[in-house]
């Protein structure tokens, strides 16, 4: 599982969100308990847009306290009602490696500002050191945050809700629970009917836009958008469900691709929001009603597949996987082209032929894409690259016919890299997972595919060596999508003292296609040994990503004394 993507993309609540990331960190193989994450359209339908529950109260059977139990998960309420017990239960599951959760109400805390105050938000109290503070996590907006203790037993001394522990450490998924969470799952796709009416309603909502108040519109966005995030968390997360069954990678693949054009179409969602409400703009919404039309057509093919591979079902057991050959992208042409980098567009009728993804080949090293643009990196320059571009189709097969272009890197006009393979330094770095590790030694190894990520607050800086004073005149970041939206470029020849040479803001990208790789370049005019990013402000609630850092110029001639 892609932990980055399952965080980015979950619809879970504040409590289970919290379990998902308890299970994920002790090495569970939380899938598992992700059977029945997929939500049913009616379903949807139904809470959403008939009843208009609302994301929070949209109900949610996933991660439910039973299926907790029935493989070993060990729940411990705190039935007193003094401080002194309070915090003497806090202390003793602490200290016995359990995690406490606490029911507070959003309105003692100013990060949840957004929420109802009178609401319960569950947090994990994870620290309580001392009895001087304690440190709390929701996961996604009070992350490992640090809190007086008095002030968080206050707050706890006015619930409605006990305390209550929770012990993960002895979990076991028995050949028998993952039998039983798997026959479960059939009866939850199998009673899944398919119906397009959530899709036809949302188009009906989409189409009133133009016509009603400014009011109407609020929530109809807002549904919208609760609407996209169920679709979008509840696919990604059964997708990572049935890649642990003996099933087609290709009925996984649709599943991730349902859940890509979710979150697409939530982006879209959110920029046409603020297009409307912000910036004052009229919008079209041709291409909200096109990008839906995707989603149905694809959630339809999907559900068939998972009742044929997973549900083995006699009636969809007739339904074969087309074989058809798939067209090739058409009219490939080169963007930009520099010293280092090629970037390439080209076009193809992704719907009609049910393309999802691309395969690209430059001088036979083979990359994958699912839009219709690429740029390369660490090109040499002045030097011929052939590039080849094929369709893939959401079965798997692969266009026999091809999109070709030739071209020619320019030559190196900016001279040495002077960041390359120096020493560096970050404020923090994020911890890996799956084997993935995010150095900031990454940004100076000259290796696009390799990046520094910090962990998930602001500011945060990144310091080069450059073992030389140099006269700085441009400065590349190739941001990845986590990128800062306000940042500073600094020099100095002590590494104590700084000078800002840049100050760069960028628009946050609400809307748009997430793109891989977003390089800047940064004209400036600076001398001293060391380069520092000092970044202010970031694009998403994770932490800066960046995938390399170049720094040119003209070394400084040292200054010597003669005598006179």
């Amino acid at each position: 599982m892609n932990h980055y993507l399952f965080y980015r993309r979950s619809h879970l609540n504040c409590y289970r969100i919290s379990v998902a990331h308890l299970l994920i960190n002790c090495g569970h193989q939380a899938e598992h308990l992700f059977y029945n994450s997929y939500e049913s359209a009616d379903k949807i339908y139904k809470e959403l847009l008939e009843e208009k529950k609302g994301f929070w109260l949209f109900t949610m059977e996933c991660l439910e306290d039973n299926d907790l139990l029935q493989v070993g998960v060990k729940f411990t309420d705190f039935e007193g009602s003094s401080i002194s017990g309070a915090v003497q239960f806090i202390e003793s599951n602490l200290h016995d490696g359990n995690v406490v959760f606490a029911g507070l109400k959003p309105k003692y805390f100013p990060e949840l500002h957004f929420m109802d105050g009178e609401s319960t938000h569950y947090m994990m109290i994870e620290q309580f050191v001392n009895r001087e503070h304690a440190v709390l996590n929701d996961i996604r907006h009070v992350a490992g945050e640090t809190y007086d203790a008095e002030f968080v037993l206050n707050v706890v001394s006015q619930l409605e809700y006990p305390l209550f522990s929770m012990r993960v450490q002895d979990i076991e998924f028995s050949p028998e629970s993952k039998q039983l969470f798997l026959n479960r799952a059939i009866q939850q796709i199998m009673q899944e009917n398919g119906s397009s009416r959530l899709f036809d309603k949302a188009v009906e909502m989409i189409k009133q836009l133009p016509h009603v108040s400014m009011e109407e519109r609020k929530e109809i966005f807002q549904t919208l958008l609760q609407l996209f995030v169920v679709l979008c968390g509840s696919r990604y997360m059964f997708s990572c469900y049935v890649k642990l069954l003996q099933v087609p990678s290709y009925v996984t693949d649709m599943l991730h691709y349902c859940s890509d054009l979710a979150e697409a179409l939530k982006n879209v969602i959110i920029k046409k929001e603020a297009q409307i409400h912000i910036l004052k703009q009229s919008v079209q919404i041709d291409d909200v009603i096109e990008r839906l039309d995707w989603l149905r057509e694809y959630e339809r093919l999907t559900l068939l597949v998972l009742k044929k591979e997973v549900a083995k079902d006699i009636e969809a057991s007739s339904w074969n996987k087309p074989e058809q050959l798939v067209n090739g992208p058409s009219q490939l042409r080169a963007l930009s082209v520099t010293s280092d980098s090629v970037a390439i567009e080209w076009g193809a009728s992704m719907l009609a032929d049910h393309v999802i993804a691309f395969e690209i080949v430059i001088n036979d090293m083979v990359y994958e894409t699912r839009v219709t643009r690429f740029k390369f990196q660490n090109l040499n320059p002045d030097s011929d690259y052939r590039i080849v571009v094929r369709s893939k189709d959401i079965y798997g097969n692969v266009s026999q016919l091809q999109a070709e272009i030739e071209v020619r890197t320019e030559p190196n006009l900016l001279g040495k890299d002077w960041a390359l393979n120096k020493a560096v330094l970050a404020s923090s770095v994020e911890p890996g997972f799956d084997g993935m590790t995010f150095p900031a030694s990454h940004v100076v190894n000259g290796n696009s595919s390799t990046r520094w990520s910090s962990e998930f607050s602001a500011p945060q800086w990144l310091c080069i060596d450059l073992e030389e004073k140099v006269a700085i005149s441009r400065v590349v970041v190739q941001w990845e999508y986590s990128f800062a939206t306000k940042y500073e470029i600094q020099v100095s020849a002590d590494n104590e003292t700084w000078s800002t040479i840049s100050t760069k803001e960028k628009e946050r990208r609400e809307g748009e296609e997430e793109v891989e790789v977003s390089e800047e370049v940064i004209v400036c005019n600076g001398e001293g040994r060391y380069v520092r990013i000092l970044m202010l402000e970031r694009e998403t609630t994770y932490g800066f990503s960046i995938w390399n850092v170049h720094v040119y110029g003209q070394k400084v001639a040292s200054e010597s004394l003669c005598e006179v």
